[in-house]
């Protein structure tokens, strides 16, 4: 028995057994091309809404109706803006430049709610008077 970790030897040895026979066979987790995307389209029928031009349905499954880079970059705009537009997404794309970006915005001049909150306020005050 090993005494610092108190775990029985044949345990060990069960375990460097299994673990030398799985860097040998070669075997690697999700070492996959069955996913949507990858062009997997052999028996697969897809039906679609609109089959306007690259629209069609099987591009989902080819991959064709993918753009992965604007896809990221919508994902990027989800998850650190209020939202943005397809221009911005498009541009971004273009470059893939994250950091680049993030510094642009962080240059940019604090847009405080508080004082344009106020304004609408004293706004429509003026509007009952």
């Amino acid at each position: 028995m090993l005494q610092k970790f108190n775990i029985p030897l044949p345990f060990v040895n069960i375990t460097l057994v299994i673990a030398a026979l799985w860097a040998i066979s070669g075997l690697h987790g999700q070492d996959n091309s069955d996913f949507l995307g990858a062009g997997n389209t052999q028996g697969v029928t897809v039906t679609a809404s609109s089959n306007f031009g690259p629209l069609i349905g099987q591009n989902v499954i080819n991959g064709n109706g993918f753009d992965a880079k604007k896809m990221d970059v919508s994902r990027f705009f989800a998850q650190s803006t209020f939202g943005a537009t397809i221009e911005e997404i498009e541009e971004l794309a273009q470059t893939q430049n994250y950091e680049g970006w993030i510094n642009a915005e962080m240059a940019k001049p604090a847009s405080l709610l508080l004082p344009r909150l106020w304004e609408v306020n004293t706004r429509s005050m003026d509007l009952f008077e």
